[in-house]
């Protein structure tokens, strides 16, 4: 634990306070937290939750690490963990995780999107044509990633709470998928949703951005 503890102190000072670095004792019951520095995470409660969930996922545990998972705080914003398991003789003794305060990003994102209108009055997503497609193509993102996006979360649509299905959203906003022509029908379809949900679920993450 103590080359962790002299990173996460390296981190710390190193990286803005919209990053937190935690690292967590699982060696006994409970999941205790070892060190910690920058901003205290008021979600202190969500992240252990995401790490007693994340030991016991074969899957995770067999690569060791869980990359971006987001959680939804009660105020309406979000926060991305990353978590680094520590192994000793194949048994998990830590966690390591990277926290990322969203909301800052997210505000950046909403002046920017107000700036360039890529919304029409209802707040529907515009397609636009010629060197404005040519930008949306730059950015990589085809209507097929959203399949790959929805099935990273780990969660099948039709089990999904609502809160899970906001923080699929979010994570489809953040790829920039709704930037493409025909993103609302396609999300519906592999979310198993209407599109009207959709509109809906995107219209509540942009307003939360303000």
């Amino acid at each position: 634990m103590e080359s962790y503890m002299k990173m996460i102190a390296f981190l710390g000072k190193a990286l803005p306070d919209t990053f937190e670095f935690i690292l967590f004792d699982l060696k006994g019951k409970g999941i205790s937290v070892v060190e910690q520095s920058n901003w205290v995470s008021s979600n202190i409660k969500d992240v252990k939750k995401l790490v007693s969930d994340l030991i016991k996922d074969k899957s995770v545990c067999q690569c060791g690490n869980a990359y971006n998972r987001v959680i939804a705080t009660g105020k309406g914003d979000f926060i991305k963990v990353s978590v680094h398991l520590i192994m000793e003789k194949e048994t998990i003794t830590g966690a390591f995780c990277v926290t990322t305060d969203c909301v800052p990003f997210m505000k950046i994102e909403s002046m920017l999107d107000k700036l360039l209108s890529f919304e029409n009055e209802k707040g529907q997503p515009v397609s636009f044509t010629g060197e404005r497609d040519s930008l949306v193509s730059s950015n990589n993102v085809e209507l097929k990633d959203i399949e790959i996006i929805v099935s990273k979360f780990g969660v099948k649509p039709e089990d999904m709470t609502p809160t899970e299905r906001k923080e699929v959203f979010y994570d489809l906003v953040e790829a920039g998928v709704f930037r493409l022509k025909g993103a609302i029908p396609e999300v519906a379809r592999v979310l198993n949703m209407s599109e009207k949900s959709a509109y809906r679920y995107l219209a509540e993450i942009k307003k939360n951005r303000i």
